[in-house]
């Protein structure tokens, strides 16, 4: 279900071929002749041809390792940690709200703005944890956090990350994506983990029923829960009625 996302693990070239990105493919379908976007930044590609699970195919989908020749895009842009997206999902974020387990394993807690490696997907970002509830996180525990992220990166709701300390030495816990658009967290915070409570729900259809009548300044934006939920439009429909 949900439109088409792959996560680059790699891009190399061959000789008659041209630019070819390996990875899994987290959602949808693929099919030959398809245009992409390859995000975050935003580069429209053509599907020349396509393998799955290292056999020659006319379609790949959701949960098989794929090899995409890619019209389009030279070896150099596609970097792992890239998503290679249906064009309704490119949608780059540089904040992202979630929900963070430390590991039971840690000496101390987890304090407000603690500088971490973030993992998810293929990609490793440098990012800032800003706690949403209480003024640190104790270990084995969990939390709605927000992640302040060094650069733009594609994310979607669901999606599970771990984190690792500031040298990339030690993993710290993880957990999953609730908004990967989250608002600033310095404002209307009560609020805003009541939404973000409401986006945990395990279904669109629930999420929007929990959003709905919320008091919150931020509203609810169509095309942004349609993305994080990527939802096609058949099914953002169904969730609304």
């Amino acid at each position: 279900e949900g439109h088409f996302r792959l996560s680059v693990a790699r891009s190399f070239t061959l000789a008659g071929i041209g630019t070819v990105v390996t990875g899994t493919a987290v959602s949808g379908r693929v099919r030959v002749g398809d245009r992409l976007r390859l995000s975050p930044s935003g580069l429209e590609v053509r599907v020349r041809g396509l393998h799955a699970q290292n056999q020659a195919a006319e379609e790949g989908r959701a949960g098989q390792r794929l090899a995409l020749n890619l019209v389009g895009a030279e070896k150099q842009q596609v970097q792992r940690g890239h998503w290679l997206v249906h064009e309704a999902l490119h949608a780059p974020t540089q904040r992202l709200a979630a929900r963070l387990r430390l590991l039971p394993s840690e000496a101390k807690a987890l304090a407000h703005w603690t500088p971490v490696h973030l993992h998810l997907g293929a990609e490793d970002v440098n990012a800032r944890v800003a706690l949403l509830e209480g003024s640190s996180l104790q270990p084995g525990g969990h939390a709605l956090v927000q992640f302040d992220l060094d650069r733009p990166i594609g994310a979607l709701r669901g999606d599970r990350f771990i984190i690792r300390d500031q040298s990339a030495q030690r993993t710290l816990g993880g957990g999953q994506v609730v908004d990967p658009f989250a608002p600033p967290s310095r404002r209307h915070r009560s609020q805003l983990v009541d939404a973000l409570t409401a986006m945990e729900a395990p279904t669109a259809e629930q999420a929007l029923s929990a959003l709905l009548p919320l008091e919150s300044p931020y509203g609810i934006e169509r095309r942004n829960f349609a993305q994080a939920w990527n939802l096609v439009p058949a099914a953002l429909q169904a969730a609304e009625d």
